[in-house]
């Protein structure tokens, strides 16, 4: 079930109803993560899930730099300045770790995936390729829990579930 509205119709919601919860890049776009965070865990089956997906700051600064050639933009990513999306707004990053501080210790994150790796380091001329997206599903797949590329992936997808 699909819930389209803010937090207030969360709220509306009874306890323990669901197994998955989705909040895919929201997060970054709002200031009461910790408020959100908690109607999740609320509305959560006990062996339910949360599943985030957020902007990577590596992953960022690479695409920045090497793909779209802002090199200011990059460099303020790295001295902890936020961003300006074109449709959203401020970007306020977070570390994945926050999450579970969000959630005032009642979720522990599972796994850490990176999702667009490489995807968006690709000139958008090879993308229309015959069998391009086919090849780069196979190597992302490749690489989403190899920590070395996760690290610098464009987004993170988190899995949470409740502490045990």
């Amino acid at each position: 079930k699909q819930i389209k509205g803010g937090i207030d119709k969360l709220r509306e919601m009874p306890d323990n109803s669901y197994d998955v919860v989705l909040c895919h890049n929201v997060l970054e776009y709002i200031k009461n993560r910790e408020e959100l965070i908690h109607e999740f865990v609320r509305v959560m089956k006990s062996d339910g899930f949360l599943s985030i997906v957020k902007h990577n700051k590596a992953g960022k600064i690479m695409q920045k730099a090497v793909f779209e050639y802002k090199i200011d933009e990059a460099m303020e990513l790295l001295r902890g300045e936020d961003v300006k999306s074109l449709n959203f707004g401020t970007i306020r990053e977070y570390d994945d770790s926050d999450l579970a501080l969000y959630s005032r210790g009642c979720l522990s994150i599972e796994k850490t995936f990176g999702v667009r790796t490489f995807f968006a380091l690709q000139r958008n001329e090879v993308k229309r390729e015959e069998d391009w997206l086919q090849k780069m599903f196979q190597l992302e797949c490749m690489v989403e829990e190899r920590p070395e590329f996760r690290d610098i992936a464009f987004f993170h997808h988190i899995i949470l579930s409740h502490t045990k």
